[in-house]
Formats: structure tokens, C-alpha cells, sequence
């Protein structure tokens, strides 16, 4: 009974909403409550009546349809609302945003690990990029097809979608994005044990991310730098990455980045046999962790 009459309050109030505020009004409302009572943000869907929207309104409708039933774990219900929010956005010529709900067709199936539609959904998505000729759209399909093969455990593929994704960012001088593959870049080695490509790719993404003053995107690619020369038992190296990525750190006061890199010093000293130095980045690493309490 509770159920039902929280139910009628909220019909209620959607009406009072729409006559009051307008359409707008309404999906903004949606939007907002979307990830944490996705049920609640449909019941205000169902409860907007699509020929009063516009067509921007209607491929917005659309989209947080597909997003709240992404968050309510109905995939199905939630692909459909993304082709048709696409299917609005491609007529209205927003390439962009319609690009976007295919993107998140494959998005979506990849959380819920249905991979095959998810690569359904990142292969529409390419396919409409290259017809209007965006290739940093293309770009990301190609990158999130990548992903999904890497997730799937065939390094080989996912290293040739990578490369062709590189290839693309490099053409349009898009640094950003070049970091970002740079990373997966280097992930894909590192699995594969090719150390030395997995470093220089990961060199590559610290240089682009300082360049371009990414500081909280550092702390990855340092660490995974680390960890490498471990692999290597080059702890020497270990340790300098450790000390630049303090540096930094320090430099630009990222405590919770500090604490981080405590971790990884105190592991450097260790490996090097000096425990009177490891101790102190222990204690200095307790300092920040009650800090932090």
C-alpha cells in the first residue's frame, strides 16, 4: 500500500512539475535522480507524454530512458531507448550525441558483460563515425572495441584496434587521447611481458599528461612504471620513479597522492634492503592514513 501511494505522490508531482516548470524542467529532474532511484526517474518518463516534446527534448527523453534502465539492470529496454535516441539525434544531425547512444549501447552491454552485443554496439558506432567523417569519434569506438577484446583475453586483437586508434588520435594532434592509448598501450605489453614497450608507453603517457597539466592522471602511469621495473628487478629505477613521482606530488600538494606513493617507496627500500628507510616512509604513510581517518 506504501508503494502504491509513494507511486501516486510522485505522479502528482510530476504533473504539478510539468505545468509549472515545462519539459525541461522535468528531464533535468530526471536526470538528477536517475542513478540513485532509477524506477522513480522512469515512472517520470512514462509519465511525460512525448508529443509535447521537441525534438531535442525527445532524444534527451530517449537517452535517460536507456540510462535509467541501464541503472535498473534492464538491458534490453535500455538498448532499445538508446537506438531511438539515436535514431532522433541522427535526424536532427546532432552526430555527436547520436554517436553517443550507440557508444552507449556497447557501454552498457560491457557493464553487464554481454560482450558480443557490446562489440555490436561499439561496431554501429564506428560505422556511423566514419560516415560523417569524425574520426575522433571513430577513434574511441576503435579503442572501445580494444577494450572489449582485452577484456576477452585476446591481447593480440585488442593491440591491433589500439594501434589503429593511436594512429587516428596521432593524425588529429589529439594529445589527450593519445595518452589514454598510450596507457592501454602499455597495459597490453605488460601482460604480453614486453617490459621495455610497456615503460616507453607509459614514459609517453607522463609526458603528454604533464605537458598538459593532467596531474591527477599521474599517479597510473607511475605506478605502473614502478611495478615494472619490480618485474625487472631494476628496484634502482623502481625507487627514481617513486622519488619523481613525489616530486610531483609534493609539488602540486596531492596528499592522498603522497600517501599512495609512500606505498611504493616503502616497497623500493625493501626490495633494495634498506629497512631503515623503508620504515620511514611506514611511518610517514601511517601519518597521512590517520589523517585521513
Amino acid at each position: 500500500m506504501y508503494r502504491i501511494l509513494s507511486i501516486l505522490a510522485l505522479l502528482c508531482v510530476v504533473q504539478l512539475v510539468h505545468a509549472q516548470t515545462g519539459s525541461d524542467d522535468l528531464l533535468d529532474q530526471v536526470a538528477s535522480i536517475r542513478s540513485k532511484e532509477p524506477d522513480s526517474a522512469l515512472l517520470l518518463l512514462d509519465a511525460l507524454s512525448t508529443d509535447s516534446l521537441t525534438s531535442a527534448q525527445l532524444g534527451q527523453y530517449y537517452d535517460l530512458r536507456g540510462e535509467s534502465h541501464w541503472d535498473a539492470g534492464n538491458l534490453d529496454e535500455a538498448v532499445l531507448a538508446f537506438e531511438q535516441s539515436h535514431d532522433v539525434y541522427a535526424q536532427e544531425e546532432e552526430d555527436s550525441l547520436a554517436f553517443e547512444a550507440l557508444y552507449k549501447i556497447g557501454a552498457c552491454a560491457r557493464y553487464y558483460g554481454k560482450y558480443t552485443l557490446a562489440l555490436e554496439g561499439y561496431e554501429k558506432a564506428r560505422a556511423f563515425a566514419q560516415e560523417q567523417d569524425r574520426p575522433l569519434l571513430e577513434g574511441d569506438a576503435i579503442n572501445a572495441i580494444g577494450i572489449i577484446h582485452y577484456q576477452n583475453g585476446d591481447n593480440l586483437s585488442a593491440l591491433r584496434f589500439y594501434l589503429t586508434a593511436l594512429q587516428i588520435y596521432e593524425q588529429q594532434e589529439a594529445e589527450n587521447n593519445m595518452a589514454k592509448m598510450y596507457n592501454n598501450l602499455g597495459i597490453i605489453y605488460k601482460v604480453s611481458q614486453n617490459y621495455p614497450k610497456a615503460i616507453a608507453y607509459y614514459r609517453k603517457t607522463i609526458t603528454i599528461r604533464l605537458n598538459l597539466g593532467q596531474v591527477e592522471s599521474l599517479i597510473a602511469p607511475f605506478y605502473n612504471l614502478n611495478e615494472l621495473y619490480h618485474y625487472t628487478g631494476d628496484y634502482t629505477q623502481a625507487l627514481a620513479i617513486s622519488r619523481e613521482a613525489m616530486q610531483l606530488a609534493t609539488r602540486f600538494e596531492d596528499t592522498f597522492w603522497q600517501g599512495g606513493i609512500h606505498t611504493m617507496m616503502i616497497n623500493d627500500y625493501i626490495s633494495l634492503d634498506q629497512l631503515d628507510s623503508a620504515a620511514i616512509h611506514l611511518h610517514a604513510y601511517r601519518e597521512f592514513a590517520e589523517g585521513d581517518a
